[in-house]
């Protein structure tokens, strides 16, 4: 397996802010694949679940150089697709985020695995000034037993045919979020300090950022190809 080993700090990745199994009380708005999701797939096609591809070994394929060329976005085209208008404050909804080559040539995708594929969701504000989830302050110091632990970094690849789409499916909460140093110990050091759910969103317009593991890619100034964006309402259902 391709995979590279390396050992990070433990405090350097908690201090990071922080999918294929659905969103949990330890780390709200981030969303894993199921193992028993897995099932062989092609890494390449017209019609592809993204999570189910990404998780196959067989995908699987060096981690980039560091002085490694950058794909072009040229032919990427990202939406998103939200089920309803709105959600109601402290509700759930999954929105679609599917990645479409416009283009008549292969366009092959990289994703971090860490060791899998990992959606985060970022709630800004409407003005996009500043994050609307985030708990206050800094997290929580660790536990004085608590030790440094090595990780597993990997890259997966996907090719888009020409006109292909791959889709997948992320939770989103409209809720506020608290740091859970209860959750800390076994928690997985890759996705942060825990963060678990502290009451519903206030009503409002809200912005996400879907920040994907999308890598190796020319991105735009605004994140517009590794964190693609979408408007959304916390409003009580009429």
């Amino acid at each position: 397996m391709p995979n590279v080993k390396r050992a990070l700090a433990l405090f350097a990745l908690l201090a990071a802010c922080g999918g294929k199994k659905p969103a949990s009380q330890d780390h709200a708005n981030d969303f894993v694949p199921e193992a028993e999701a897995k099932k062989a797939v092609s890494c390449r096609g017209t019609d592809l679940d993204l999570l189910a591809t990404l998780i196959q070994s067989a995908c699987e394929v060096p981690n980039p150089k560091p002085d490694a060329k950058l794909l072009e976005s040229k032919g990427l085209e990202i939406t998103i697709t939200p089920p309803q208008p709105h959600v109601e404050p402290g509700g759930t909804i999954e929105l679609t985020v599917t990645y479409k080559n416009t283009s008549d040539d292969d366009l092959p995708l990289e994703f971090a695995l860490d060791p899998e594929p990992r959606f985060a969701v970022e709630t800004y504000d409407a003005s996009e000034a500043k994050r609307a989830d985030m708990p206050k302050g800094a997290p929580p110091k660790l536990p004085a037993d608590m030790q440094e632990r090595t990780t597993n970094t990997g890259t997966a690849r996907v090719t888009l045919e020409p006109k292909g789409v791959a889709k997948v499916k992320v939770r989103w909460t409209a809720s506020k979020l608290r740091w859970a140093p209860e959750k800390v110990k076994g928690s997985v050091p890759e996705r942060g300090y825990p963060k678990a759910p502290a009451g519903p969103l206030a009503k409002g317009k809200y912005v996400l950022h879907i920040v994907s593991p999308l890598i190796n890619f020319k991105d735009g100034e605004n994140q517009e190809v590794t964190a693609p964006k979408i408007a959304v309402l916390v409003a009580h259902e009429k």
